[in-house]
């Protein structure tokens, strides 16, 4: 039973939300129906914010439960998920501000985002390369 990707997958699932959440009760405060609105940045930040872990989330899971069915529950596993779930909370906290996503010259939002999106890609081809490999082995 992959525990780990189903924990992954939980955790991933309730951010998910009170993103979307958080999308809802911007939209009301700004009477903004279908889209951002009027170049309001600000919808947008949050709204890509919420679209990018849309993006990586759920492949990434998918990913990380085959993994865990093929080798097992194992600490390198565990670290995998882990990991994933860092980067993922960077990137949102980058996000939260303008200055982690429209902001030039703001170093310390970008850093934070960068290593966000750096983390997510090198987690994921790792967890690739992981499975690809236990699956040409077995």
């Amino acid at each position: 039973m992959p525990i780990i990707a189903a924990v992954t997958a939980s955790i991933l699932l309730i951010v998910q939300q009170l993103l979307m959440l958080g999308i809802g009760i911007q939209r009301r405060r700004k009477r903004i129906g279908v889209g951002i609105g009027d170049n309001d940045i600000d919808m947008e930040r949050i709204v890509r914010r919420h679209g990018n872990l849309a993006e990586n989330g759920p492949i990434y899971v998918i990913t990380l439960a085959l993994l865990e069915l093929v080798v097992g529950s194992t600490i390198p596993v565990a670290v995998l998920a882990c990991l994933f779930l860092i980067a993922r909370a960077l990137h949102i906290i980058a996000f939260s501000s303008l200055g982690g996503s429209h902001a030039k010259g703001n170093r310390k939002f970008l850093l934070v985002r960068m290593s966000g999106v750096m983390l997510t890609a090198i987690v994921s081809f790792l967890t690739a390369l992981y499975l690809l490999i236990a699956v040409i082995i077995a």
